[in-house]
């Protein structure tokens, strides 16, 4: 598989976590369409650790699952934090 990261090939190599990053993140910032996506789902557990909320989005029959975070500085923002069993959308 070829990869281009910013115009930059890499034949058949692992990635380093740095490179696959920053890859990901080109995708999301370079795509108008990705920015634009709102998901929705059930969160299937969620737990607030240090100030900050980790959850998951899952579809109701466990089949797909994204992990998730807010962070605290958005966290204070938000009038209602995401439950266990809440159907939620996320943009």
């Amino acid at each position: 598989m070829t990869l281009n990261l910013s115009n930059q090939f890499i034949e058949e190599s692992p990635l380093s976590v740095a490179g696959i990053t920053f890859y990901i993140q080109d995708i999301l910032e370079e795509d108008y369409q990705l920015q634009q996506i709102s998901v929705i789902g059930e969160v299937s557990s969620a737990k607030l650790n240090s100030g900050n909320l980790y959850f998951t989005l899952s579809e109701p029959d466990n089949s797909a699952s994204l992990p998730c975070a807010i962070w605290r500085s958005t966290l204070k923002n938000i009038h209602h934090q995401p439950e266990k069993g809440e159907q939620i959308i996320v943009t």
